[in-house]
């Protein structure tokens, strides 16, 4: 995503960072923009992508 964007991708927190780093996704992303991926892929890891000026902020997704 960020290759393709150009956004940096910054993380919440370390545990959100090696949350991410550890996660291997299985399937395709066929059809969706690089802009589009992150809300789709993320919250199946329970995690989120929040669009910042230059940048994606990934955060745990909030469960209520």
């Amino acid at each position: 995503v960020s290759s393709e964007t150009g956004l940096s991708i910054r993380f919440a927190d370390p545990g959100v960072e090696q949350a991410a780093a550890t996660t291997i996704l299985h399937g395709t992303i066929e059809g969706l923009s690089p802009s589009e991926a992150p809300a789709v892929v993320l919250p199946s890891c329970r995690l989120v992508a929040i669009q910042e000026p230059g940048a994606l902020l990934v955060r745990r997704l909030e469960t209520e």
